[in-house]
Formats: structure tokens, sequence, C-alpha cells
């Protein structure tokens, strides 16, 4: 098996030519990430998905029962066997239904907001704690011989990363989704990114890239959260908001100051992964493209009817909204 490991890496697969592993190894004034690193990360996604259990039991079923969120329960009392249900009962029966759907789904989006919120603040720290953050051209240049992994950074990684495969796990166990496949692929194309950045050390780019995401992803599972507790000018707002932050960082800034960055202070001559790394992220960016035009025909709902209505991604058209 020593030729699969050696192909496996491949410095010139990882790696910028004429670089190898030991330039990344980390000295006594610089320190590099370690891929055995990321054996702890299995933990960190048990850990995850455990505190989602936990949560979405113990403060978020509660937290929507506030806002009103609640399921519609039937008399059990009045239960026949299901050969003689009327219709009313078949009526009761699938209202109820509907009504712990509902709940479902707004437990989820509980938990996505406080983690996403959790992860926007650390990127926040990270970008405005470094002096490269809010210079692009500190991004990529010298990454091999310059950037340190620190300790902000690798806690931020090591976040969104367990995050990531939490939900590409749960994903097949939440309420389903019109979007399905599309966020099946985003997950694991934001997972592919994040292992082979951390890996190359090109992490910065991973942490700008990740922040992006995470500033629009807040405001969009806030407004859902008003949305299903009917909360409707809040909603509103919401999510005008997440179509502003969404359309600033996703479609403008990311395609454009980004790429720009990766392009013009790039003065490596990249290795395959790298390459590869660059159609991964216009794979993302196609992704942004579809949920823009998604987005864009609620807003035009929102101006047309003066409130949003359904949700494009939902799998029921007359259940579900954003």
């Amino acid at each position: 098996m020593g030729w699969f490991n050696d192909l496996i890496w491949w410095e010139r697969l990882w790696l910028p030519v004429g670089y190898t592993w030991k330039d990344l190894e980390s000295t006594p004034e610089r320190t590099k990430p370690d891929v055995n690193d990321l054996c702890t990360i299995p933990v960190w996604v048990i850990f995850i998905l455990t505190t989602r259990y936990l949560f979405e039991r113990n403060l978020a079923t509660p937290f929507c029962h506030y806002l009103g969120i609640k399921v519609n329960f039937r008399d059990n009392k009045s239960k026949k066997p299901k050969a003689e249900w009327t219709d009313s009962d078949l009526r009761r029966e699938k209202k109820e239904l509907a009504s712990r759907a509902h709940l479902k789904k707004s437990t989820e989006t509980c938990w996505r907001f406080a983690f996403y919120s959790l992860m926007l603040s650390i990127g926040t720290f990270v970008l405005l704690t470094n002096d490269w953050g809010l210079d692009g051209s500190k991004w990529i240049h010298r990454f091999i011989e310059d950037h340190e992994m620190t300790w902000d950074m690798r806690l931020y990684y090591h976040t969104e990363l367990s995050f990531y495969l939490s939900l590409l796990i749960s994903q097949f166990f939440d309420v389903k989704r019109k979007d399905f496949y599309q966020m099946f692929i985003h997950h694991t194309v934001t997972i592919t990114l994040l292992v082979i950045s951390y890996i190359n050390s090109t992490y910065r780019f991973g942490v700008i890239i990740m922040f992006l995401h995470d500033c629009a992803d807040v405001w969009l599972e806030a407004a859902k959260l008003a949305n299903y507790a009917k909360i409707q000018k809040v909603c509103d707002a919401l999510f005008a908001v997440f179509g502003i932050v969404f359309f600033l960082t996703r479609i403008v800034f990311y395609p454009t100051y980004v790429a720009y960055s990766w392009f013009h202070y790039n003065t490596y001559e990249q290795g395959y992964l790298q390459q590869g790394l660059v159609g991964l992220c216009y794979l993302l960016l196609g992704l942004h493209l579809y949920w823009g035009y998604l987005i864009a025909k609620m807003a035009y709902r929102l101006l047309l009817v003066g409130k949003v209505e359904k949700d494009t991604r939902s799998e029921s058209e007359s259940e579900d909204s954003i």
C-alpha cells in the first residue's frame, strides 16, 4: 500500500510546484496545521449532533411554544380505529401531522440560527484581530512561507467543518426540502474545500469564504423563524436584510473581490488540487446564483403582495414558508 499512500500525498497534487511537505512543517517561529488534527472531527460531529438534540428538545421547543408555534393535538379519547375514521377525523389527523412538521422545522431553524450566530461571531473575531483580515493582498501571497495557523483560525475551521458534516448527516432526517440535492452538493463541496485548504495552507481564503457564507445564513434563519411564528412584519424586514446581505456577499463580493485577490496576488504555480479548488469555488457560485434567483422571486412577491409567502425551497407548497 506504500504506492497508494505516496499517490494520495503526492506533493504535486497538493502543493505548488517546487514545494514539499517539509515546507509546511511547523517551526518555533511559525505554526502550521497538522493533518492529524482532523482526526478529532468525528468526535466533534457526534458532540454537535448530541448538543443539537438536547438544544431542540430543551430550549428550541419551549421557545417555539412561546412564539405560538405548537402542535395541534387531537383528543386521544375520541380516537377510533382508522377503518372507522370520518372525513373530520382525517382532517384533524392531517392538521396534527402538519403542525408537528411545522414545529420540527421551527426547532431546526432555531438550532441553525444559534450555530450560525456562533460561527459568525468566531469569524468576525478572526478577521478583526488579524492584520490580514480585511486586506485581500495578504490572503494568498506567500501563503507557504508566511501564513501561520493561529488558535482562533483552528477553532473556526474545526467548528465549521464539524457543523457542515453534521448538517450533511442530519439532512437525511430533517424535514425534506425541494433543494435537498443542491444542499447536499453545497455541504459536500464546502467540506471538501475546508479539508483541502486546511491541509495545503490556503486557510486564509477558507476563513474569508466561510465568513461570507455565515453573514447571510444568520439572517435567513431568523427570517424563517419569524415566518413560522407568523410575525409577518418582522419576517419581511429580516428577509429584506438577508436578501441584501446575500447579494452583496455572495453575488458581488465573492466572485469579484475574493476571486480578484486569488488570481492577482497568487504567484505560485498551483498544484492540481488547488486548481480543483478554484473549480469548486465556481460550483459554489453557481449554487449562489440559483438561490439568488429564488430569492429574487420571493423579493418580487414581497414587493407585489406586501409579504413573503411561500418558500421556493420547501417540499410542501402549501405548508411551508421561508
